[in-house]
């Protein structure tokens, strides 16, 4: 399947920076894509106006971006070797913003990085800029733990359906099937994994709750409830078939943020594919908070998805950034 056409990668001067172009390059070869290259400058301050005695402070950033424009150019020269279409690119100002422009103003239908980290109390896989894309970006972003280059053997489709959100159907299918499209050219196996808890156990077993209904009544409901969970993951398989596709299939009872991570680590995932949208409404536009907890958690890379029609909620976001 040629899942992509127009893709995008982000350079940024972090380690394997050069290992990532090599996975974006190969991907755009077996996608029959087109690659663009993209470096992003910051402005330089206003107050530097003074310091220039010959040239003003915009006629010293274009000049900046005809240094950074040709050593860009040698770079890309000097780190793809294989035959696609290629361009190159440099934009300035705020970072993710000139990559949201970029991607809405060409059509990108992928944007691929390498996660830039940070650090702070904790150290994470995924810094400011990468976290802005995933929440504002309108199309799938790859971000791309920083190692040496190698074929994926473990991916991981975190997968939510939810009977009270028919929109996620559509964006679970998704998921799937970048992993299928993925594991084959990749020749990855492929973990499905649905987290799920009955809202309200606890409570239900509480001593307030014993009264009216006994232990054996609550584990019936939960059972009812995997059951039904268990139907709802059976259906997006049975949309989005496995044929021929190494693969385990986890329904695991427990919160996602919790599940995910762990279950990633002992199977050794190094890239999970997963929805970063949280309930409808207008919070709904934003990641969700399970979904930032997961992101916060893995140390493999990520492959974030958002649902149809975010182009639109993206140019929204723009416009108060």
């Amino acid at each position: 399947m040629h899942r992509f056409k127009n893709i995008l990668f982000v350079t940024s001067p972090v380690e394997h920076d050069e290992q990532s172009l090599k996975r974006a390059a190969l991907l755009a070869q077996r996608n029959k894509a087109k690659l663009t290259v993209l470096n992003t400058i910051k402005n330089l301050p206003d107050d530097l106006e003074h310091v220039f005695d010959v040239v003003s402070v915009k006629e010293a950033e274009q000049k900046m971006l005809e240094v950074v424009r040709e050593y860009l150019a040698n770079w890309v020269k000097e780190n793809i070797d294989v035959e696609i279409e290629v361009e190159t690119d440099v934009l300035i100002g705020k970072h993710f913003i000139e990559i949201i422009r970029a991607v809405l103003k060409n059509q990108h239908d992928l944007v691929m990085k390498t996660a830039e980290g940070s650090i702070g109390f904790k150290e994470k896989l995924l810094g400011s800029t990468d976290m802005s894309l995933i929440r504002k970006c309108p199309t799938p972003v790859w971000l791309i733990k920083p190692s040496p280059f190698k074929e994926y053997k473990q991916i991981m489709a975190a997968v939510a359906p939810d009977m009270h959100e028919k929109d996620r159907d559509s964006l679970n299918d998704k998921i799937m099937q970048l992993a299928t499209s993925l594991s084959t050219s990749e020749q990855s196996k492929v973990h499905v994994v649905h987290a799920w808890k009955m809202q309200g156990e606890t409570t239900i077993e509480s001593r307030a709750a014993s009264a009216l209904l006994s232990k054996h009544d609550v584990r019936d409901a939960v059972e009812v409830f995997r059951l039904h969970r268990e139907k709802r993951l059976q259906e997006i398989l049975k949309r989005n078939p496995l044929t021929n596709i190494e693969h385990e299939i986890h329904l695991v009872k427990g919160d996602p943020e919790e599940v995910v991570p762990r279950l990633a680590e002992e199977k050794e995932v190094e890239l999970i594919i997963m929805g970063t949208i949280g309930r409808t409404g207008i919070p709904g536009f934003l990641i969700g908070n399970t979904a930032e907890d997961i992101l916060n958690q893995v140390d493999c890379s990520v492959l974030t998805v958002k649902p149809a029609g975010f182009d639109l909620v993206s140019k929204a976001l723009l416009a108060l950034d």
